[in-house]
């Protein structure tokens, strides 16, 4: 086997370790063939122990002659270092790391492509991973086709969250077709027996299998202590193998436990002196690994177990000692590593240096979970006088705000003012106003956000043009922009923008260009999307993550809300690629409820739903997004008669109330009216609170749907002299006009209604299977009742093709699901359906569902069991 830069060569394997895994031996041998026409990646994962490494070691033994292996793994030992397993693997990277993710990839793949033979990058324990290793090999996976080379990944499926980074890389990166998850199995109980009879211990291999439940590490560490009482656990199966070793050898391993991913020769040698060949011992016994970038152990939780064990006094005196060593030059410089064993080492004026280099380094990589973590850290051990706390306490805001962490960063922010305040800092104050105004209205608290700019500005002198003055205007601009305050959106982002462009503030300028030209843009003033255009464009340029992420979600969340579904469509897909990329949760979020939205509108219900549920289910999903996503799903529930639909919605208005905020109380308000129009009972007070609202903004699209609720319920008085089409002929009784115009905007809810309202049995019958094809069972059956009562007959149904499909599954997904058993992609499928492939994997997630599958090939498998393969619909 040739080795690479930063591999790991390859170190001999006890066969008996290999039992039962012949199965997935093959088929890294059939994605590695296949890898050599066309990039693959192979996704390893198991429950801590299931022996991940121990197979892909193996592997990489049995196919030495014609691979070349790349490796890196992920540190758990301390907040990871960004891009630490692909610089370990390829270390040249680091002449590239520069925070462009263009130039990362295009080096990675470079240097895949000049590897002599065929190339294997192993990337282990990807649960410990930075964000930014995570980005590189989303990205890499998608580019991975241009070059023969196989990508190895081993994780933990125990430990990834729902709703985590890993998780939803794991979920977009497994239905491609050149990517494969191979589950690593616990052994079964004829697999533990062969392991025991192998080791010559005299056990109960049922026994065993009992206590460990087939788990291979837990198995085979209780066989490695030869036959001594059985421990109760890894901990004590760890202990009774290391008890074994000699004083020396047992006193070093405290030194590797604590040193972290690896430990170096030279720092062992260093910090064990004259017993540093004891470690020898270990690397026989089987306990220890020999790598060229130093010793390790053979599983990570076997030396968190040591770890755990070393006295306080040794564990203070190995951390100092380990500090001292990186300290003088002989490693790497990763102040993430320094900072981690300083902190431990009670080294706090260097621990907290370290720290804010690593949290610095990290946001520049836009690792912003890592920043937080490190700014955290530096905040722990810092000392009266040691650098300038409440820098600290906002740059650690900004990061929280960046990855939804909202009430942690107010928290922070509050903080800094605190002391701002203390030392009668006027541009500390008015800056920290300003970004509490920011945070309290992600925190859909409206009057708080209101309250704090109101202080910020009033704390303004005439003669004030500094950066914080501009973004003060430039904020009070955007708050009259989310309050669809047109004039006060223009009067106070002109201002701003005359004093951004006189400071040559690229990103005030962006920002108060976002607040005008999004106003503009709900007030139907075409030209305003220009200006929010142009706010993304120099965001992108100048790399303001923030503003370009506010550019493209108001870009989408305004053509949602004048109806240009066409336009929220062109932007969503990059916008949350870009969001992703960056760690910019808290507009990955905000994106994703407005997607579910924008699909609740076109009635694609299950893709509503999928967006929805993404982020209820996200734990830093702001009270903004999660409004939206509650809207979505209560929609669908009464469009579905869903019992959760009122439990739903009631929430969805509690969170609607506390931002007092039209465009939260206006979907709010319509959903509401549709359960009260759904069931015949009063409206809701909320509709005529959002309409008085809407009649005094700048947001004419609002108006009218609004109005035409309120005209459903023979309460719209006045009638507006300037409604718009649809709603115009609506209100006015044209309701085929109206229809054809809801057509028209790809509005099918909005249509059927319409037909709906008209009352004569045609079009209430046209109404009818409208609302069935599109499968709002409950509006359909209400229509039903009023065509009965009005004298007409409910015909029989067209069959939809989630009623005709056995399994349940709509036309769209029923061809999904044969394209599945052919073997296509998502790419592949959205070529051959000509939809988006975003759209394509939320038909997949949806039909997934419905069979109660947990992956693409048991979803072809129950498919072909119950015969569903080819249905008519």
């Amino acid at each position: 086997m040739r080795i690479g830069d930063g591999s790991v060569g390859s170190r001999l394997v006890d066969p008996v370790e290999l039992v039962e895994r012949d199965a997935l031996l093959a088929r890294l041998d059939e994605q590695l063939d296949a890898a050599r026409d066309r990039g693959r990646v192979v996704l390893v994962a198991g429950e801590a122990g299931n022996g991940k490494t121990t197979l892909v070691d193996a592997w990489t033994r049995l196919r030495a002659d014609d691979i070349t292996v790349l490796r890196g793994a992920c540190d758990g030992s301390a907040t990871p270092r960004p891009l630490g397993p692909f610089l370990d693997a390829i270390p040249d990277l680091a002449d590239s790391a520069d925070g462009d993710r263009t130039v990362l990839l295009r080096a990675t793949m470079h240097r895949l492509s000049a590897t002599a033979g065929t190339p294997v990058l192993v990337i282990e324990d990807l649960h410990w991973a930075d964000e930014a290793s995570l980005d590189l090999l989303r990205g890499l996976a998608v580019r991975l086709a241009g070059a023969p080379a196989l990508v190895l990944v081993t994780f933990r499926s125990d430990e990834v969250e729902p709703g985590s980074a890993l998780a939803a890389l794991v979920g977009d990166l497994v239905p491609r077709s050149d990517v494969v998850r191979l589950d690593v199995e616990p052994l079964t109980l004829a697999g533990v027996r062969t392991l025991a009879e192998g080791s010559g211990a005299n056990v109960d291999a049922g026994a065993l299998f009992r206590r460990t439940g087939g788990n291979a590490f837990h198995t085979t560490e209780i066989l490695a202590s030869a036959g001594s009482d059985l421990p109760s656990s890894v901990r004590d199966a760890v202990r009774g193998r290391v008890a074994r070793l000699s004083p020396d050898a047992r006193a070093s391993l405290d030194a590797v436990a604590l040193a972290g991913l690896r430990a170096e020769p030279g720092l062992l040698a260093d910090v064990l002196g004259p017993t540093a060949d004891a470690v020898d011992e270990a690397v026989r016994r089987g306990v220890l690994v020999d790598a060229p970038d130093g010793l390790r152990f053979r599983h990570e939780i076997a030396r968190l177990a040591v770890a755990d064990d070393v006295a306080p006094m040794r564990r203070i005196a190995l951390h100092r000692a380990i500090l001292q060593w990186l300290g003088s030059g002989p490693g790497d410089h990763d102040p993430a590593r320094v900072a981690h064993h300083a902190e431990a080492a009670g080294e706090h004026d260097v621990a907290f240096t370290a720290s804010v280099e690593a949290a610095r380094e990290s946001a520049r990589l836009s690792a912003h979970r890592e920043a937080v973590l490190q700014f955290q850290r530096a905040l722990r051990v810092a000392t009266p006088g040691v650098g300038e706390p409440v820098g600290l306490l906002e740059e650690l805001s900004y990061e929280q705000y960046l990855t939804g962490q909202i009430d942690d960063a107010i928290s922070s922010r509050a903080r800094a003012l605190a002391i701002h305040q203390e030392r009668g800092d006027r541009t500390g104050i008015v800056s920290g106003h300003r970004w509490l105004s920011r945070l309290q209205w992600f925190n859909a608290n409206g009057p708080a956000a209101h309250e704090h700019a109101r202080r910020a500005v009033e704390l303004l002198r005439p003669d004030d043009h500094g950066r914080e003055t501009a973004m003060a205007l430039s904020n009070m601009a955007q708050l009259c922009m989310l309050g669809a305050d047109l004039e006060g959106a223009q009067r106070w982002g002109e201002r701003a923008l005359v004093m951004a462009r006189d400071l040559g503030a690229d990103d005030i300028a962006s920002h108060a260009l976002n607040n005008i030209g999004t106003a503009e843009s709900v007030a139907g003033i075409e030209a305003g999307r220009a200006k929010v255009v142009e706010s993304l464009e120099i965001a992108l340029a100048g790399d303001l993550q923030e503003h370009a992420a506010r550019a493209y979600t108001n870009l989408i969340s305004t053509a949602m809300e004048t109806l240009r579904l066409d336009v929220a469509d062109t932007y969503l897909e990059p916008a949350m690629t870009y969001c992703a990329e960056r760690d910019l949760d808290s507009w990955l979020l905000y994106i994703d409820g407005y997607q579910a939205l924008i699909r609740l509108q076109q009635c694609r219900f299950d893709e509503a739903l999928a967006a929805a549920h993404r982020v209820l289910a996200a734990r830093n999903a702001t009270p903004v997004s999660r409004t939206s996503a509650l809207v979505a799903v209560a929609v669908v529930q009464l469009r579905t008669s869903d019992p959760a639909a009122d439990e739903t919605l009631a929430a969805a208005v509690r969170l609607a109330e506390d931002s007092d905020e039209l465009q939260r109380l206006d979907p709010v308000a319509r959903a509401e009216a549709e359960a009260a129009w759904l069931r015949g009972t009063e409206p809701p007070a909320l509709l005529a609170r959002a309409y008085e609202l809407a009649q005094h903004a700048a947001s004419p699209t609002r108006r009218d749907l609004l109005a035409v609720w309120l005209a459903r319920f023979g309460l719209l008085d006045p009638v507006p002299d300037d409604l718009q089409a649809p709603a115009r002929h609506d209100v006015a009784g044209d309701h085929a006009e109206a229809a054809a115009a809801w057509a028209r905007l790809g509005c099918p809810f909005e249509q059927a209604m319409s037909l709906s309202d008209a009352d004569d049995p045609a079009s209430l019958e046209e109404a009818l299977h409208l609302l069935a094809d599109l499968g709002a069972t409950a509006t359909a059956a209400h229509v039903g009742r009023r065509l009965t009562a009005s004298g007409g007959r409910v015909p029989r149904q067209r069959r939809t093709a989630t009623r005709a499909h056995p399994a349940g599954l709509t036309e769209r997904e029923a061809e999904v699901l044969d394209l599945l058993a052919a073997g296509r992609s998502n790419a592949e499928i959205a070529a051959a359906l000509t939809i988006s492939r975003r759209t394509a994997e939320n038909h997949v997630a949806a039909l997934l569902t419905k069979l109660g599958a947990t992956s693409r090939s048991a979803a072809v498998a129950l498919a072909s069991e119950r015969g569903l393969l080819g249905a008519e619909t």
